[in-house]
């Protein structure tokens, strides 16, 4: 989905007459509407670029969830499985692409009733943990892996819910 944002995507869009933004849209309304006509109970589960359902309420309403990687952590696109680069590089809190921002750009999905899969990329326990506590605190539905996603994890028990400290911090009631 994000590709609109693409800068040569964008340049050659305007080259022809178009809005890279809007053919976006406009192309996932016509998946939706082929797949429906097939299955009426098709969902439309775009990849990233949340910005789009904040700023754009046509696209929100074409789509069924969304999903969202490295809200938490990130790891790098090029390695292996096991590699330490792989996982637990931490998403900035603040500034332009950071938690905040996801936290921002995500609120419009979740106040549209949109589910969020937030998938981060964690190898080390205290990051798998401060990622599943934030996570489920924000109402997300999580996923924890590591780069590249060639194969699923082992499966991991998600540390007891809520946590103390999210507990603490009054994000829950119980």
């Amino acid at each position: 989905i994000e590709g609109y944002s693409n800068n040569d995507v964008a340049a050659a869009a305007q080259q022809a007459g178009r809005n890279a933004e809007d053919e976006m849209i406009n192309f996932i309304g016509l998946i939706r509407q082929h797949a429906r006509a097939r299955d009426p109970e098709f969902l439309i589960v775009p990849q990233n670029a949340p910005e789009l359902g904040k700023n754009r309420p046509d696209y929100l309403a074409l789509c069924d969830a969304i999903g969202q990687e490295d809200v938490f952590f990130s790891g790098g696109g090029d390695t292996e499985w096991g590699d330490p680069a792989s996982g637990d590089v931490r998403t900035p809190d603040t500034g332009s692409w950071s938690r905040a921002f996801f936290y921002g750009q995500l609120a419009a999905w979740q106040l549209a009733n949109k589910p969020v899969f937030q998938c981060s990329y964690a190898i080390q326990a205290a990051n798998i943990n401060e990622a599943y506590n934030l996570g489920l605190a924000k109402g997300y539905v999580m996923f924890i892996s590591q780069t590249p996603l060639d194969r699923l994890p082992a499966w991991r028990e998600p540390p007891a819910w809520p946590s103390p400290a999210v507990r603490a911090a009054g994000a829950v009631r119980l």
